[in-house]
């Protein structure tokens, strides 16, 4: 798998005993700024929204105080000079295991955790980050679709 440009702001975040999220990392929080800087740049067609979740090896970040640190950004077509928050970055490049979750947002444990169990299953170990692309908005939540991707060793 090949990495694709994104520009994105980044920030920790963590979620409590029942998963729940101390801040939404879907939220406009960070999108803003990321689509101010990227009108202002002149960078014009955009691609979907990504989170990059870079935790570490075994480690779970999400559900420890330290946080997690993410990546919330947008797909670019090409490479931009960063500035201030907002960088120009890429989602991990190599080989990773895939899913795809068609439903809402709140489901999307579904995905992250078929894929935990497919690398289990088949000794393939994850390196650490996993990241999800968000596809284009339906007002019917049933029908959102959502690739999450696992990095593998």
């Amino acid at each position: 798998m090949h990495s694709d440009a994104a520009a994105s702001g980044r920030g920790a975040c963590s979620c409590d005993s029942r998963g729940a999220w101390e801040h939404d990392p879907r939220s406009a929080c960070g999108k803003r700024a990321v689509y101010a800087y990227l009108e202002s740049a002149g960078i014009g067609q955009r691609g979907h929204n990504v989170i990059v979740y870079w935790d570490e090896d075994e480690k779970a970040l999400l559900s420890t105080d330290e946080g997690l640190v993410i990546e919330v950004g947008v797909q670019v077509p090409r490479p931009f000079e960063s500035e201030g928050r907002v960088t120009c970055s890429a989602t991990p490049g190599g080989t990773a295991a895939t899913a795809v979750h068609i439903g809402p947002y709140h489901q999307l444990g579904e995905a992250h955790e078929a894929i935990r169990d497919w690398c289990r299953r088949n000794h393939r170990p994850i390196a650490g980050p996993n990241w999800e692309v968000y596809g284009d908005w339906n007002d019917d939540p049933s029908q959102l679709r959502t690739d999450v991707f696992y990095l593998l060793k």
